[in-house]
């Protein structure tokens, strides 16, 4: 798998840690200070290829290497860290939340070919 970035897509709650470490036992993998892994895999859709993480599909490429380059682009800009920001959220209780971001904490990123390589 080649490892890079992708678009800023956040896996899960969106939330920053602020470089806090949770002690509770059900800590997100966010609240921890982790982001994750997302993972992209390439696949044929709507008559051609895309790239798609989770259930969300990219734009669709008339070629698998086109989808495939796009894919690996994408993974390589989600390692890109931002800048710190604050950011407001809602909890799973309702509340609003506000918080600082530091904009280091991205996520482990990863391309899953679908297509076997013939040769």
């Amino acid at each position: 798998m080649d490892r890079g970035a992708q678009p800023r897509w956040s896996g899960g709650s969106g939330r920053s840690s602020g470089g806090r470490s949770p002690t509770r036992s059900d800590a997100t993998p966010e609240e921890q200070g982790d982001a994750g892994k997302v993972t992209y895999r390439v696949v044929e859709h709507d008559g051609g290829w895309a790239y798609k993480v989770g259930d969300v599909f990219s734009e669709t490429f008339g070629t698998h290497d086109d989808a495939l380059k796009a894919a690996n682009a994408a993974a390589r800009a989600q390692q890109l860290a931002g800048e710190p920001e604050p950011i407001e959220y809602q909890d799973e209780s309702g509340t609003w939340r506000q918080e600082d971001a530091s904009g280091d904490d991205r996520p482990d990123t990863g391309v899953e070919d679908t297509e076997p390589r013939k040769g």
